[in-house]
């Protein structure tokens, strides 16, 4: 970059104090090299991430959900996969991932850092923790890893395995994206392939890849002729597996891998890392029970279904699933046990303010059976006539009783309570007892009555909660035009494509601007580029990282939106050039003033001034043809 070799000499000051400051930050918090900060932080989905707190869906360029860090009811908090950053519009809060772990748990950087490292299963080095219990993580991923990659080689070389899956009419690319995979008859398949290659016993049995024999120092397979479904963290990472049998004498028919430091089976939903971005945009989810049904709906081009992983759905996975959608679809099994699941699965999403309704499949099918006989389209139809659960139950009661005892009606009833009291919107529960009383011909005022303190007092209104309003970038605070100007060149500079950004680079130069924010981010975009030949918004974001509010600021700079890029560009670079210009004609009209006895200089203050004057004439023109092309 010739046109900035002056610009770096007189950098150099500036550049220097940048280092010392970034070294000495990095040294007092916790000796990490920048390297490592930077490479655990692209390695993270900063919407992966944030996703385990917050609910965001897609809007635009960004992602939008509620403020994790302050009461809204309109969304104004925003994430940007692209620059792997976050602003809240409402409460101002920004930054990177490490930024929002520090806000979120109230700690500090080192710690946030090792948070990171962890999720991301990247192992830090020089850490305060014991280097063993640090690098755990990765080690049992890498085991994972290695396993998953074995499966899928066995599953590719066995004619049973997969003419198993021919018959169940899965498409490779499924299989495929899943990782499916088989574990081979033998006792010791996996275990020697793990021993050669340098794994420990110990680490894969807390895995439950292996077992150790009673009483013995030796170790065998855990699972033995069995279809693989491995279990994936939505970063990727592969943290447990499903066995499926394949024989029908084998039990049981299916065979889980034990809770360990990376597994905790009630806490994921399989196929997530999958169906994320379809939720999201859909707003909406599909729960199911089976493996087969997920895989089913996918192989139908339906992706944004997701299933229970073989276990009874619970508090922490309707969590986990809030994060995404608000709405789900529950598609179980169409026989009485799938039926008792799907009102179990319902009042627990309902508990946690979700709106949940029951697909009914006729004659018994599950998603697997009617999408394989009836077509994806089917399906989508079936979804339109869903069952509102508390309905749903009441039905199903009345049809398995159709002339109940007292006694089973009281029992029904007391069921029927817990299903409400569990409910935190009173405007449904309400709904809910008058259904109740209708359906069931029992006085409301009677129902009301069994309820803790002979209303449901948990749904009393509350004041609301002020709302803080979310705002554009336009309505932050600024000076002047000139101001706003140089705001948008570091949000079109770090936001825009690489046209824009040469553009910025070619015509601008860090003493045109006036705001010493502005300027400091426009050097230190300047500085790496020149030392890597890359802009990376996170490492910028790093930089003030002991300066929060400064950060916060230069999030929401980020965070800018341009319908027009081309014409925003040339309206800001005409703006700041100008007043550069208009600033010299002001200091040249103060010179002259003063040496108003000294006839050489103030001849040669009119020659600059005139010829600044004349620049300005072209400097206008020039703009003014250029917005001819715009109109």
């Amino acid at each position: 970059m010739v046109k900035h070799s002056g610009l770096i000499s007189n950098r150099l000051n500036k550049i220097e104090i940048i280092s010392d400051k970034r070294g000495f930050f990095f040294h007092k918090m916790s000796r990490f090299s920048e390297n490592q900060v930077d490479e655990i932080r692209r390695s993270i989905n900063i919407v992966h991430y944030i996703s385990q707190y917050v609910q965001l869906k897609k809007a635009g360029v960004n992602y939008k959900g509620l403020c994790p860090f302050h009461q809204e009811k309109t969304p104004s908090f925003m994430v940007n996969p692209a620059r792997q950053i976050y602003h809240c519009f409402g409460c101002h809060k920004g930054g990177n991932v490490y930024s929002f772990i520090q806000d979120y748990e109230k700690i500090d950087f080192g710690d946030a850092l090792h948070r990171a490292a962890d999720y991301a299963g990247v192992s830090l080095k020089e850490y305060r923790r014991d280097p063993e219990q640090e690098s755990l993580f990765k080690k049992l991923y890498d085991l994972n890893r290695l396993a998953a990659d074995f499966f899928k080689e066995k599953l590719a070389k066995s004619n049973t395995a997969g003419g198993y899956l021919s018959q169940r009419n899965l498409k490779p690319e499924t299989v495929a994206a899943f990782e499916l995979g088989y574990a081979p008859a033998g006792y010791e398949s996996l275990l020697t392939e793990l021993l050669r290659r340098g794994a420990r016993p110990e680490e894969a049995a807390q895995l439950g890849l292996i077992q150790k024999r009673d009483e013995q120092q030796t170790y065998f397979d855990k699972f033995r002729h069995r279809l693989m479904f491995p279990f994936h963290h939505p970063s990727g990472n592969i943290i447990g597996f499903g066995g499926r049998k394949i024989d029908e004498e084998q039990q049981p028919k299916y065979l889980n891998s034990p809770e360990s430091p990376v597994y905790q089976k009630g806490r994921i939903l399989y196929g997530l890392h999958v169906a994320e971005e379809a939720i999201r945009s859909q707003g909406f989810a599909v729960l199911v029970e089976g493996y087969f049904d997920l895989l089913r709906l996918v192989d139908a081009e339906f992706k944004g279904a997701v299933a229970s992983s073989g276990t009874a759905f619970t508090n922490a996975q309707a969590k986990l699933l809030s994060r995404y959608c608000r709405e789900v679809f529950i598609a179980y099994d169409g026989d009485e046990a799938g039926q008792k699941a799907a009102i179990r699965s319902a009042q627990i999403l309902e508990a946690e303010k979700m709106e949940a309704t029951i697909v009914l499949f006729p004659d018994g099918h599950d998603p697997d059976s009617f999408v394989l006989k009836h077509g994806i389209r089917a399906f989508q139809k079936l979804l339109e006539t869903q069952k509102n659960p508390f309905a749903f139950q009441i039905e199903k009661y009345l049809h398995d009783h159709p002339q109940p005892s007292i006694q089973e009606k009281e029992e029904f009833i007391r069921e029927a309570l817990g299903y409400i009291k569990s409910l935190s919107n009173p405007l449904k529960a309400g709904l809910y007892v008058q259904m109740l009383s209708e359906k069931l011909q029992i006085h409301e005022s009677f129902l009301l009555e069994q309820l803790p303190g002979g209303k449901p007092q948990q749904w009393k209104s509350k004041a609301a909660p002020r709302r803080t309003e979310p705002e554009s970038f336009k309505n932050i605070k600024v000076k002047s035009i000139e101001e706003q100007a140089e705001a948008g060149i570091i949000g079109l500079l770090t936001g825009g494509n690489a046209e824009t950004r040469s553009l910025i680079l070619e015509e601008l130069h860090s003493e045109d601007f006036t705001g010493q924010l502005s300027g400091q981010i426009f050097r230190l975009v300047l500085d790496a580029i020149e030392e890597t030949g890359r802009l990376d918004s996170g490492q910028i974001l790093d930089y003030f990282q002991d300066e929060p509010e400064k950060q916060q600021q230069v999030a929401a700079l980020f965070f800018q939106e341009f319908a027009d890029e081309k014409r925003s560009v040339r309206d800001f670079i005409y703006q700041i050039k100008k007043k550069r210009l208009e600033r010299r004609t002001a200091e040249l009209q103060v010179q002259i003033a003063a040496d108003a006895d000294h006839t050489g200089s103030v001849t040669a203050h009119i020659t600059e001034l005139n010829e600044i004057r004349r620049m300005i004439g072209r400097l206008t023109k020039a703009y003014m043809a250029s917005q001819k092309r715009y109109v």
